[in-house]
């Protein structure tokens, strides 16, 4: 995606070995199918080490039951795919507003 670093993570560890190494992000993609991890599991590890930072769920299951359990663990987004290129796009850069949004209600 232009003007964005995009980092790829396939399990835990390696969000881990990222605070070690102060590395951080403005907003997360995450599926909930993936090989090494569950996708609820990654999502509330984000939510509990990164609670401002906003999670879009791209995923290939149209489940409106696990969407709202997702919503209400705070995802801002859930996108089925196949997704739109634009509306991917228009996702993230919400998610990168709410998110400088968020972070200036505690500037002092």
């Amino acid at each position: 995606v232009r003007g964005w670093w995009v980092w790829r993570f396939t399990n835990t560890l390696h969000l881990r070995m990222t605070q070690r190494h102060k590395l951080f992000w403005t907003r997360v993609i995450c599926d909930l199918n993936m090989p090494k991890v569950r996708g609820q599991d990654a999502i509330g590890y984000f939510r509990s080490q990164f609670p401002s930072v906003p999670v879009i769920v791209l995923t290939g299951e149209n489940d409106a039951r696990g969407a709202a359990d997702l919503f209400q663990q705070g995802i801002t987004e859930y996108l089925v795919k196949p997704v739109q290129p634009d509306k991917l796009t228009a996702a993230v850069a919400k998610a990168a507003k709410d998110h400088v949004l968020f972070k200036d209600q505690f500037r002092t």
